[in-house]
């Protein structure tokens, strides 16, 4: 029984002095990785420090509108005798067109024009008799009546024959001709040519009211279009509308953009 005893306490010291033996070795080891370690280098970057403007921007989606645009179409009803232009021609403020049959209003000025000839002979012949007593002031009032109706009448014929003359009311370019040699067309329901002006251009937009105190006339405006994604058309705000939309509380805005290489089409839509 005491020998059982003395074997336990021979083994239970065993373990103990394993336990702190091994927890002793492994103090020991850490004290010495610590005192060997050393940290890996930090990486340091560097930058050449300058200085840059930067200018706050509002983004915004708009489209482009032509500064004039028109769909021709004639005052009055008429035969298409003759056309003066090509499809997609740039032409000048008052270049013809379109010309419609005239033929009877031609007629009618040989006429109009004759008939104040005779009218203007009477008249001075009336005024030439009046000066020396002979006619009566009655006869030259009436001598100068006529002579007033028929000059209105070579001035309405003249003015018929302007309205057979279709020209155009601005500089700018043409679409696709809608019309035919020998075809009828009516008063303001025919649709002839569609003429743009398309330098410069109006880009029109919408922004949050919250946006107004920070617009102004003549602020600076950069574009992005689809189809050039590499280039930036800059332009300047040239209106703000007086009121703003009570549905959306939105305000539009339009800048002025040039377009001297005619690279732009109105109806294009722009990133602002």
């Amino acid at each position: 029984m005491k020998k059982r005893f003395i074997l336990t306490i021979v083994a239970l010291v065993a373990i103990f002095g394993l336990v702190f033996g091994f927890d002793f070795v492994r103090t020991m080891m850490i004290k010495h990785f610590m005192a060997s370690y050393q940290p890996p280098p930090v990486t340091i970057s560097s930058a050449v420090a300058k200085t840059e403007d930067w200018h706050p921007s509002i983004p915004a989606v708009g489209n482009l509108l032509a500064s004039s645009g028109v769909d021709m179409t004639s005052e009055v009803l008429g035969k298409v005798t003759a056309i003066h232009f090509i499809s997609g021609q740039q032409v000048e403020k008052g270049a013809l067109l379109i010309q419609l049959d005239d033929s009877i209003e031609q007629a009618q000025l040989i006429s109009d024009k004759a008939t104040l000839k005779q009218a203007t002979s009477d008249f001075n012949r009336q005024q030439n008799l009046f000066k020396k007593g002979v006619a009566s002031t009655s006869k030259l009032d009436a001598a100068k009546a006529v002579l007033d109706k028929a000059a209105a009448s070579v001035d309405g014929t003249k003015a018929q024959i302007a309205k057979k003359n279709i020209r155009a009311p601005f500089s700018g370019k043409l679409g696709i001709r809608l019309v035919n040699l020998g075809e009828y067309v009516s008063p303001g329901q025919t649709s002839l040519v569609s003429l743009q002006r398309v330098d410069p251009l109006y880009l029109r937009f919408y922004l949050p009211e919250q946006y107004l105190r920070q617009l102004h006339v003549n602020q600076k405006v950069d574009m992005n279009i689809q189809s050039f994604p590499n280039r930036v058309f800059a332009g300047r705000v040239t209106a703000i509308n007086s009121t703003i939309d009570p549905k959306t509380h939105n305000i539009l805005v339009q800048a002025t953009i040039a377009n001297k290489d005619r690279s732009l089409y109105p109806g294009m839509f722009a990133e602002i």
